[in-house]
């Protein structure tokens, strides 16, 4: 897989980068972490709140406690990260995609949040942007990336299928309630102006929606799940009905 584990802190090179922790009141720095190079994505944090993952351009995921930013464990998985990781929901694992720098092919990591071990490794054909989202039973991962959404056994890293846009993804997928999975809808943006609705059973089209402009934002959905809701690059959010892809109303920002 191309992967190794530390759990000691190394000298980083010249150029260095950081997360910190931020009091939410007063916007203070409570700690800070650095790496060896830029973190440009969201950190992830455990289902407990005791630990924080995060990757960065150094190649590297970082586990660090919660409380003080100590590290827990650093993996380097050979590629830049510039996605954000997600948790599983019982804090077991912790999904990542990266680009290796070899062969700039894009590849999904689940490791073990207990000491950056990785468990698996998934292979896709082009660079990855999207950041991996779990399946709300907890058992499938989806990511886009390469002009397709990939759906992966989060137990053992086994692709369940794909579905191909015209595009490149950046849109992490947004996975609505169902169980089982297969009962689930991906909703995700491409390069190619769509907002798909895709199906959890097998990867087939729901519908899609055209927007005038690259679909690059995630989209997010009503508390009563009737209205996905999502930014485009022809300046618009725009509200769609969930069931049928039909525009509820567009708004320009």
């Amino acid at each position: 897989t191309n992967a190794t584990n530390t759990t000691t802190n190394q000298n980083p090179p010249q150029q260095q980068e950081r997360i910190e922790d931020l009091d939410c009141w007063q916007g203070l720095p409570q700690w800070t972490h650095t790496t060896g190079d830029k973190v440009i994505s969201s950190a992830a944090i455990s289902p407990d709140g005791t630990a924080v993952y995060f990757g960065s351009k150094d190649h590297r995921l970082y586990s660090v406690f919660a409380g003080n930013g100590t590290l827990r464990w650093s993996t380097d998985l050979a590629g830049d990260i510039t996605a954000s990781p997600a948790v599983d929901r019982f804090g077991l694992m912790v999904l990542v995609a990266c680009t290796t720098e070899r062969d700039r092919q894009g590849k999904l990591y689940a490791l073990y949040t207990s000491n950056g071990t990785v468990k698996w490794a998934y292979n896709t054909d082009l660079h990855v942007f999207s950041s991996p989202a779990i399946s709300a039973c907890n058992s499938v991962v989806y990511l886009g990336g390469d002009f397709k959404v990939h759906a992966v056994q989060l137990s053992d890293g086994r692709q369940l299928w794909t579905y191909r846009t015209a595009g490149i993804v950046f849109s992490t997928p947004l996975v609505t309630e169902g169980f089982p999975f297969e009962s689930e809808t991906i909703y995700v943006g491409s390069d190619d102006k769509l907002l798909h609705a895709i199906r959890g059973s097998d990867g087939t089209k729901r519908w899609v929606y055209r927007a005038a402009g690259e679909i690059q934002s995630s989209p997010t959905i009503s508390e009563d799940g009737s209205t996905i809701y999502v930014g485009s690059d022809d300046a618009n959010l725009h509200a769609i009905h969930a069931s049928n892809g039909a525009t509820v109303w567009t708004f320009a920002a």
